[in-house]
């Protein structure tokens, strides 16, 4: 007798193996990404142990090859996946000198590049070049106070005056008032003096008439 299953287990069945087979995938691309990203980080440890003896850094696009013999590089770039060095600029007759001098810059070598040494060349003393520049660092500062100095001179040159216009038209003001008051004062005086008389001329006929 065949026994007949309802559709829900078998959606049910077909889930789960769906189910299944993606985990089962995405596991394996899991494995796969960690297994390039462990190959990447040792390719990149390597190469920055390399770089150490030349200043710790580390230039993709500039290959960086030890110095040695022609074999001792081409196994290097065979190991580093990196181009061979060039023939025209042979790491191995670089001069110690040099290299070292470049050390101070990060580690690099530029050949068109020439670093001056402070000691060998006296006209090229950073001494000398700070002190020049301090030299006219000074006279700048000076020139620029003897620039504020005179617009503060002028500025106050210009105060002066108009104070002093200030000054003389408030005593010409002052001035003029009191010639004004004083001519003022003078009329009633006058005034004063000419009702007096015409008080005593009155007075004086009226004796007369009496």
């Amino acid at each position: 007798v065949a026994i007949e299953m309802p559709s829900w287990v078998w959606s049910g069945v077909l889930s789960t193996l769906l189910a299944i087979t993606a985990g089962v995938v995405f596991f394996a691309w899991l494995v796969q990404e960690s297994s390039e990203a462990n190959k990447k980080n040792a390719h990149y440890t390597a190469i920055d142990q390399e770089n150490e003896e030349f200043g710790g850094f580390r230039l993709n696009s500039v290959p960086v090859s030890p110095a040695g013999s022609d074999e001792e590089r081409d196994s290097f770039a065979k190991n580093s996946n990196a181009l061979p060095a060039k023939k025209e600029f042979p790491a191995d007759k670089v001069d110690i000198d040099e290299e070292e001098q470049n050390n101070r810059f990060g580690g690099f070598r530029l050949p068109s590049v020439e670093v001056p040494d402070p000691e060998s060349t006296p006209e090229m003393d950073v001494r000398k070049t700070l002190e020049t520049l301090h030299a006219d660092k000074r006279k700048a500062a000076a020139a620029h106070k003897m620039a504020l100095f005179s617009q503060s001179h002028f500025r106050g040159q210009q105060a002066r005056v108009i104070y002093n216009q200030r000054l003389e038209t408030k005593r010409r003001s002052s001035e003029a008032r009191r010639r004004f008051f004083a001519l003022t004062k003078g009329v009633t005086k006058v005034q004063a003096i000419v009702r007096r008389n015409r008080a005593r001329k009155q007075l004086e006929l009226m004796k007369q008439s009496s």
